[in-house]
């Protein structure tokens, strides 16, 4: 197995057991609801929370979480009269990627059904 710290997170990778990382309780807590609606397995790990990612899931959470988010940014260098400058911050950045969560998740899962 590989250990890797990634400052936020420990990320391991076994062969045999896939990706897992291994996240802060206070972390976690911020995305919990991303992870369960992703129907990512979580447990408790020596203080931390470790998480057992699948190429599935990680795809998703990118897609559904991350690239909203900074889709979001974009969004509102757009539509500011700053000249393009992001000035409303991650509270926008997050807002907007709730907003398109649940359309982009209903089509994702037609079109990449979960996989085991």
């Amino acid at each position: 197995m590989s250990v890797y710290d990634l400052g936020e997170c420990d990320f391991a990778h076994c062969p045999l057991h896939g990706v897992h990382y291994k996240y802060s309780p206070s972390f976690y807590e911020e995305r919990r609801s991303n992870l369960e609606l992703l129907g990512v397995p979580c447990e408790e790990y020596g203080g931390q929370i470790r998480l057992h990612w699948t190429d599935w899931t990680a795809r998703a959470d990118q897609l559904l979480f991350t690239f909203l988010h900074e889709l979001g940014h974009h969004h509102d260098a757009l539509t500011t009269k700053q000249g393009g400058i992001a000035n409303r911050g991650e509270n926008y950045a997050e807002w907007y990627a709730r907003q398109y969560t649940d359309v982009i998740w209903t089509r994702y899962c037609k079109v990449f059904p979960r996989s085991t």
